[in-house]
């Protein structure tokens, strides 16, 4: 059930003073400077400054089957419909078929299966320094977000327009 514009609001503004509470050199970034990469769903681009901001790594984590990876499709297919290129990095597990239903345009978009977690980063690592792609997902099960070769992609990202 979806919350009405103004609970969303409400519940943003004090999750906002909870990180400013608890974190009292934290700044609210609405604009990016690069932009954000709306997903086409309202409900979900409503909660963030417009869409994903671009420049930046943006890691979704939950439970299996909690929706991650429709969250990615609904920015890949609104991206592709753009005219946007992509890349979707995957250990096996994507499906173009479901890409496809979701609106994905899979002319636009490149899949990498990558073997190893290794393989993985050098993988990124590549597609990040080539900048030949507006969005690059990877779409890997495990312990993500920290560590060298985490650093190392956000270095690469960070102000691009990826």
């Amino acid at each position: 059930m979806a919350l009405p514009a103004l609970d969303r609001a409400a519940k943003v503004a004090e999750l906002r003073a909870l990180l400013q509470e608890k974190h009292g050199g934290a700044q609210v970034l609405d604009a990016p400077n690069s932009g954000v990469l709306p997903s086409g769903l309202t409900e979900l681009d409503a909660l963030l400054p417009g869409g994903l901001p671009r420049g930046a790594l943006t890691l979704f984590t939950g439970r299996s089957s909690s929706g991650k990876t429709g969250a990615a499709l609904s920015y890949l297919a609104d991206w592709t419909k753009q005219g946007g290129t992509a890349a979707w990095l995957h250990a096996g597990g994507f499906s173009p078929g479901s890409a496809a239903q979701a609106g994905v345009d899979l002319r636009r978009v490149l899949q990498v299966r990558s073997r190893s977690r290794e393989q993985a980063f050098r993988c990124t690592d590549y597609l990040l320094r080539w900048q030949a792609f507006g969005l690059v997902v990877v779409d890997w099960v495990g312990r993500a977000g920290r560590g060298a070769n985490w650093n190392r992609l956000h270095r690469l990202v960070t102000g691009s327009r990826t």
